[in-house]
């Protein structure tokens, strides 16, 4: 793994006061960095200067207005091959950062998307010298392969640069995976409650790509696989999305009665959990659709379950108040 990256990035800014390295081209103007293995790109200011060094792919330093300006402004991009899952890799970066740096302190720690997949994102202060830092470090894990995309400055540049950080960040796309089967990197993701909303938007995005080839691409990524049934039936029926039309939610209906026909015809206690899922959630979709008499069938479906086997309770999905009226309603 690329981590001694952390205690060189100090010197790397060095470059940013070569000649040639300020002035160049007007702050609105943009180009597209490409890497090729593994297949990335985003735009970044045409008055940066672009430097490499072994630790990573590629580094971005806004130029300086003279050798005095201590206001450090850089982005780095890391890629390389990683056995670790992304939860693996988000506890070790926090412990190399508060290992590597000095004073640091996590400002924040939650989970984005970078290039339209699931990432986690930590922003922390520390001290290099006497300069006080924020860093921004973005990471995902995809195919076998780390994504690391770290923004650094001085405390009092980073937030006047953040704006054009986030216009870099927008404008990052990865090409990963086989074309031929595009819902495939996100099978680590869609079973995982706090990236499945993240998941989901890539699945809309994937949707709007295919077209009238999106139904049968996902049959074929689904399978028999149930709880695939069951995540991505949810999402296209459940989620509380201005892009859940009535085809996706009638879409996420039937995955949702296939999966429950395949639990049925297995004999593992964990389906009959996912027996009592598939029932509550098809029984509110169905009712939000219209559809009375099908909600009802679900919904005494699981009741059964539950009463014949109060433990089964434990297959009951959580629910908001919404989700709740519209179940009681049936």
């Amino acid at each position: 793994m690329k981590s001694t990256f952390w205690a060189k990035i100090a010197v790397i800014a060095v470059i940013a006061l070569l000649p040639g390295a300020y002035g160049c081209l007007a702050a609105e103007s943009y180009s597209t960095y490409v890497n090729d293995t593994p297949r990335y790109q985003f735009d970044y200011p045409g008055n940066w200067v672009l430097f490499q060094d072994v630790n990573i792919d590629v580094g971005f330093a806004k130029p300086l207005t003279d050798l005095h300006d201590i206001s450090l402004v850089l982005l780095t991009v890391t890629t390389c091959p990683i056995e670790f899952t992304l939860d693996q890799y988000h506890n070790a970066a926090v412990y190399q950062a508060k290992t590597l740096l000095t004073d640091t302190k996590i400002l924040s720690n939650q989970m984005v998307e970078l290039g339209g997949y699931p990432a986690q994102q930590l922003i922390l202060s520390h001290r290099l010298d006497d300069v006080a830092m924020k860093l921004q470090s973005i990471y995902a894990v995809l195919d076998g392969y780390l994504y690391l995309v770290v923004y650094q400055a001085a405390s009092e540049a980073f937030e006047q640069h953040q704006a054009l950080i986030d216009h870099m960040l927008s404008t990052f796309s990865l090409s990963i995976g086989n074309p031929a089967a595009p819902f495939e990197p996100l099978r680590p993701y869609l079973g995982h409650i706090g990236y499945r909303g993240i998941a989901m938007n890539e699945v809309y995005r994937i949707a709007e790509r295919l077209g009238d080839d999106f139904t049968s691409e996902l049959l074929d990524f689904i399978g028999d696989d149930i709880r695939l049934h069951y995540y991505i039936g949810t999402g296209l029926a459940d989620m509380d999305d201005d892009r859940n039309t009535p085809a996706y939610r009638l879409l996420g209906l039937l995955l949702l009665e296939q999966g429950l026909m395949l639990s049925e015809q297995n004999a593992e206690p964990y389906d009959r959990y996912m027996q009592v899922s598939f029932n509550v959630v098809a029984a509110r979709t169905a009712k939000r659709m219209g559809f009375d008499v099908l909600a009802k069938k679900y919904k005494e479906q699981a009741l059964a379950l539950t009463e014949a086997d109060p433990d089964l309770i434990g297959g009951w999905p959580a629910g908001n108040p919404e989700d709740i009226a519209a179940f009681d309603a049936i």
